[in-house]
């Protein structure tokens, strides 16, 4: 119970941000091709910072990507797989209370299995900026 309490008290003591933004995104593919488009698109949400050097980060942002492809042979919704399986890199500048940061993302899953549809997998990127609001 005392390490409970211990530990507790740390976690307390650590500087908190909360981080409300909004950006932009822009997402492209990895495979050229002339049928496959994508365009920019916007997100918005609120990250929380803890500690203050070094610190862990964690967010929630809902986006809208954009992403287009005619196809000659009729490729249906279904056609194509979800892009979830991402990895992010980014860095980030904090200006007193105003932030501004920029994100690449890295799917590491193709969109499609279809041997006709080669779009490859996709690539973002992702400008967000907002207020730093210490707790």
């Amino acid at each position: 119970m005392i390490l409970m309490m211990v530990c507790g008290a740390g976690m307390y003591a650590q500087a908190q941000v909360l981080k409300p933004g909004v950006g932009l995104n822009f997402t492209d593919f990895t495979t050229y091709s002339s049928d496959a488009s994508a365009k920019a698109g916007w997100q918005i949400g609120a990250s929380m910072e803890f500690g203050d050097k070094l610190y862990f980060e964690t967010g929630l942002y809902y986006g809208c990507k954009s992403l287009e492809y005619s196809d000659p042979n009729n490729a249906t919704q279904d056609d194509f797989n979800s892009s979830s399986y991402r990895v992010f890199a980014g860095a980030g500048v904090d200006f007193s209370i105003l932030f501004v940061e920029a994100a690449y993302e890295w799917s590491v899953t193709d969109l499609s299995d279809v041997s006709t549809i080669d779009v490859g997998k996709t690539r973002g990127l992702f400008a967000t900026a907002g207020l730093r609001f210490r707790l």
